[in-house]
C-alpha cells in the first residue's frame, strides 16, 4: 500500500469540511434542508437545540410549517417542550417570518394561496406560546389578514375566521365594522342589486363581544339595507354568539346586548316579524340576564289578549330570567280584564314561580302579591305560597295571610275551563280559594294536613 501523500490529507480534509458545513446550523443550509432527503430531521434537531438562537430556531419552525409534506405537529411539539422563555424568544422572530409568507404572492385579496394559509394557521395555532406584546402583533396580523376579503378567508385552512374571531375578540372589531359599513354604503349596481353582508361576517361582528359591532348588527336587524334576507340572518348571528353557538360555549352577553335591548325587545313582540326572530331576541333578552332583562319581559307580559301567545312567553321568560325580582313586576301587569282558567295560570305563572332559584327571597315577593290590586296576582299569591309553605312555621303564618283575603268577592270566571263530561263547575271567589289553602296550611302547622 501506497503511503498517504500531502494531497490526500487536503482532499480528505476538504471532503470533511465540506459534510462538516452541510450539518452546520445556519440560515444557507436552514433552507437548503427544506430541499433534502434528510432535511426535515436537521430542521427538527435546528427547532429543539437550545443552543441556536431565537432566530435560527424560528427560521427552522417556519420552513416545517412550509415542508411539503407538512410539520405542523413536530414544530407544536417542540414549543410545548421549551421553556417559557425560549417560547417567547422564537415565537417573536417566528411571527415576522410567518406574516411574510402569509401575505407573499399577488396583491389580490380573493387570492389565497396553500402556503398563504398554512402561515395563517400556524400563526394563530402557535398563538399561545407568544408573550403578551408578540401576541398583540400577531393578532393584528390574523386581523388585517382576514379582512382583507373576510368573507371568502374566513371560510380557508384548518382554522376558521370566526374560531380566530372569537379568541380574539374586541380588538378583531374596528377592522370588521370598516369592512361592513363600506358594503353597507356602497351604491347599488347598474342593475339596482346591493352588495350583500355575508354570513362569515356577520358572524365574526357578533363573535367580536363588542357592543359598538353588536349594535352595528342591530342595525341589520332593525333597519332596511335593500337586502330582505338581512334581518334574519343578522340576529341568527347574534343567537349563535350569545345564546347557541355550533361549538363551544356563548360568550356573556350583558356588556354587549344590555346597550341594545330596547331594539331587542321591540323584535321580540314584533308579529309582523318571521316567529324564529321574535324567539332569538326573546332569548338574547334572557341571555343579558337581570335585572335589565326584567322590563322587556313586564312589556310582553302587559300585552293584550290578541297577543295571547306573545304575553304568556313574556311571563315565563320574565320569571325566569328575573327570579324573585320579577315577580311582583309581571304580576302587578298581567291583564286583569279578561279571565283566565287555572290550569293556564298554573302552566305559565305559579310552576315557574315555584321552581325559580331562591327560596326565601322568592316568598317574600309571593306574599307580596297578596296585597295587589290585580286578581291574577292575589289569586297567584294564595295558590303559590299554598306549596311552598311546607314548613309548620311558615305554614302558621301564610295560613293568616291567606285568611285575611276569606271575604273577597273576585269570581274567577271560567275558572275550571270547558267541562269534558258537559256539567260545569261553579266558578269559586278567591275568597273561598283562600279558605281551602288557609285551612290545609293550618292543618300543615298543626300536623294534622289534609289533602
Amino acid at each position: 500500500m501506497r503511503a498517504f501523500t500531502r494531497f490526500d490529507v487536503a482532499a480528505v480534509l476538504m471532503a470533511l469540511g465540506a459534510l462538516l458545513s452541510c450539518d452546520k446550523v445556519d440560515h444557507d443550509n436552514i433552507d437548503k434542508w427544506l430541499e433534502t432527503e434528510n432535511g426535515a430531521e436537521k430542521l427538527k434537531k435546528a427547532l429543539k437545540s437550545g443552543s441556536n438562537d431565537a432566530e435560527l430556531r424560528a427560521h427552522a419552525a417556519e420552513n416545517l410549517i412550509l415542508h411539503p409534506e407538512g410539520q405542523f405537529v413536530e414544530v407544536k411539539d417542540a414549543f410545548e417542550d421549551m421553556e417559557e422563555e425560549d417560547q417567547h424568544k422564537v415565537m417573536a422572530a417566528l411571527v415576522p417570518r410567518l406574516w411574510e409568507k402569509a401575505t407573499s404572492g399577488p396583491d389580490d385579496p380573493m387570492k389565497v394561496s396553500q402556503t398563504n394559509v398554512q402561515a395563517k394557521d400556524a400563526m394563530f395555532e402557535l398563538r399561545q406560546y407568544a408573550d403578551e406584546a408578540t401576541r398583540a402583533k400577531l393578532d393584528g396580523y390574523l386581523i388585517e389578514w382576514l379582512t382583507r376579503f373576510y368573507e371568502g378567508r374566513a371560510q380557508t385552512g384548518r382554522v376558521s375566521g370566526r374560531t380566530i374571531i372569537r379568541e380574539i375578540g374586541k380588538p378583531a372589531a374596528p377592522k370588521l365594522m370598516e369592512q361592513a359599513r363600506a358594503m353597507l354604503v356602497k351604491p347599488a349596481g347598474t342593475a339596482g342589486e346591493h352588495l350583500k353582508v355575508g354570513d362569515e361576517l356577520l358572524v365574526a361582528l357578533a363573535w367580536t363581544g363588542d357592543p359598538q359591532a353588536t349594535g352595528l348588527v342591530m342595525d341589520m336587524v332593525t333597519k332596511d339595507y335593500k337586502d330582505e334576507s338581512l334581518p334574519k340572518r343578522a340576529i341568527a348571528a347574534l343567537h349563535e354568539a350569545y345564546v347557541e353557538p355550533v361549538t363551544g360555549t356563548p360568550l356573556p352577553a350583558h356588556d354587549a346586548l344590555a346597550p341594545h335591548i330596547a331594539q331587542l325587545a321591540e323584535v321580540a313582540k314584533n308579529e309582523s316579524l318571521p316567529g324564529v326572530m321574535n324567539n332569538d331576541a326573546i332569548e338574547l333578552i334572557a341571555a343579558v340576564g337581570p335585572p335589565d332583562c326584567i322590563q322587556p319581559f313586564v312589556d310582553m307580559a302587559a300585552l293584550p289578549t290578541v297577543r295571547r301567545d306573545f304575553r304568556w312567553t313574556g311571563v315565563q321568560r320574565g320569571l325566569r330570567c328575573g327570579g324573585a325580582a320579577a315577580v311582583v313586576p309581571i304580576l302587578d301587569t298581567v291583564p286583569t280584564n279578561n279571565w283566565y282558567e287555572r290550569g293556564l295560570l298554573e302552566k305559565y305563572i305559579w310552576k315557574e314561580i315555584e321552581a325559580a332559584p331562591g327560596g326565601g327571597k322568592v316568598a317574600e315577593q309571593v306574599r307580596q302579591l297578596l296585597t295587589s290590586k290585580s286578581w291574577v296576582a292575589r289569586v297567584t299569591g294564595i295558590e303559590v305560597l299554598g306549596v311552598m309553605s311546607a314548613g309548620k312555621d311558615t305554614a302558621a303564618e301564610d295560613a293568616k295571610r291567606i285568611r285575611a283575603l276569606a271575604g273577597d268577592r273576585t269570581v274567577l270566571k271560567e275558572w275550571w275551563g270547558k267541562p269534558k263530561d258537559g256539567k260545569k263547575k261553579p266558578d269559586p271567589t278567591i275568597g273561598q280559594i283562600a279558605t281551602e289553602v288557609a285551612g290545609r296550611l293550618e292543618g300543615l302547622a298543626k300536623g294534622t294536613e289534609t289533602k
